[in-house]
């Protein structure tokens, strides 16, 4: 019995160690399909990094910072990617992306040339739009403002291409300074090389003041940010990049909004002079200053948004108006169309008949069966009979115009006596030019 039990309590144990093992093996297993090797296989990502605050920039220390950073900084810790940021130009980091010497670059629109040379992801990174900016004292409140003036635009941006395309549209001419960064083209706007920068507009609301530029009416071009990649390349890679903004982007607390607001909101330093900053008086006012400021802030943004609410309201109703009126003047259109050719068929109807009888009856004084002609009679009866068959012609080319309009004319080549015919139309206006005491060559007989 002492046997017996001690070779069943071996087995027992051997096989609850085999049933241990298969559930580690089988959560293992698990533990990859869902989380895709995070932590197992790191991948390392090259992305690109520009000048263009607030959206991504090196700052004063050379390291990587924006909206675009700290978003490919949440994405990689949520899927385990080694993120090395490389600092390059605009032009260079779409040359390097071409080349593959990158795996992503961050702020790209999509366009159709852009298209057949990188791999974009669908759900939209950031939304933005262009605006220009000026010096105080300029003048431009439209495009049609901007003739005869010099834009100072970032090489190979997207502001460059909008705004050939809007000039040679408004048919106004301006002359482009295209520049290397963004700053340089506030700077070449600030020193008087340039009449206007074409920018994003996160850069100009976060740059414009410190260079002393303010921003006109002249807004364009709304577009959607996205990271690029090589194309057909980091397929993976965009589809996780797809995945982590459909997910933060739905929700409304996410780390995603507050990115964005973080470098978006306007915010302001206080200097508190040196000898009052022991002072706990000061240090409560500056606390309660920064308190009603944020509330005011709040307040403002609130206002604008009801403002661009009702403005957007507006333009909405101004469209269904005008669409309704111009269908109204296009059914309006094609009734008065139709009206016309009904009136055009009616009437050279009309007029055919008594036209018929006319050439009938001077046909039948012209054979003589109501009698005998003079030769001057016969001439005039002639001249009569032959202005009715031109009448009867005009009446028929207005029935033909009809046909045209509406497609079912047929054109027919026939051959005429030119001479004939010129002699015709001399007869027929030789009698009004003899009353008024007119030379008509070739009436002489």
């Amino acid at each position: 019995m002492i046997t017996q039990y001690s070779d069943n309590h071996a087995c027992r144990a051997q096989w609850d160690g085999s049933v241990c093992y298969l559930i580690r093996v089988i959560a293992m297993l698990v533990f990859i399909s869902a989380f895709g090797y995070q932590g197992l296989l790191a991948k390392t990502l090259r992305v690109g990094v520009y000048q263009n605050p607030p959206k991504l920039f090196y700052d004063e220390e050379s390291n990587p910072a924006g909206i675009f950073v700290e978003i490919m900084d949440l994405m990689a810790k949520n899927e385990g990617w080694d993120i090395e940021y490389i600092k390059v130009s605009w032009d260079e980091g779409l040359a390097m992306l071409e080349k593959e010497e990158l795996d992503l670059m961050p702020d790209v629109a999509r366009n159709f040339e852009r298209d057949q040379k990188f791999g974009f992801h669908s759900v939209t990174a950031l939304s933005s739009w262009s605006q220009l900016y000026a010096r105080n004292g300029k003048s431009i409140r439209s495009i049609l403002d901007l003739n005869g003036k010099r834009i100072a635009v970032l090489e190979g941006s997207i502001q460059q291409k909008d705004i050939i395309r809007l000039s040679e549209g408004y048919g106004v001419v301006v002359e482009l300074f295209p520049l290397q960064n963004f700053n340089q083209v506030f700077m070449a706007v600030r020193e008087g090389a340039a009449d206007a920068a074409a920018v994003n507009c996160y850069f100009g609301d976060y740059e414009s003041r410190r260079i002393g530029l303010n921003p006109t009416s002249v807004v364009f071009s709304p577009s959607a940010l996205y990271f690029a990649a090589p194309k057909n390349k980091n397929q993976d890679v965009l589809a996780r990049i797809d995945a982590n903004l459909e997910r933060l982007k739905s929700q409304p607390n996410s780390e995603y909004y507050r990115i964005l607001k973080r470098w978006t909101a306007e915010s302001v330093k206080y200097r508190i002079p040196r000898g009052f900053i022991i002072g706990a008086i000061i240090l409560s006012s500056a606390f309660m200053v920064s308190l009603i400021f944020s509330i005011l802030l709040k307040k403002q943004i609130a206002l604008r948004t009801q403002e661009l609410e009702i403005a957007n309201q507006e333009m909405n109703l101004r469209i269904r108006l005008r669409t309704a009126e111009l269908e109204d003047a296009m059914h309006k259109a094609q009734a008065a169309d139709k009206t016309k050719s009904s009136f055009l068929a009616t009437m050279s109807h009309e007029l055919r008949t008594p036209l018929n009888s006319i050439i009938g009856f001077t046909g039948i004084i012209l054979q003589g069966l109501a009698g005998p002609l003079t030769d001057e009679q016969n001439k005039q009866m002639q001249m009569v009979q032959n202005s009715a068959r031109h009448l009867l012609s005009l009446i028929n080319d207005v029935l033909d115009i009809s046909k045209i309009e509406a497609g079912q004319f047929d054109l027919s080549k026939n051959s005429f006596d030119l001479e004939q015919s010129i002699g015709d139309m001399l007869k027929l206006v030789s009698p009004m030019a003899e009353k008024k005491n007119w030379d008509c060559p070739g009436t002489s007989d």
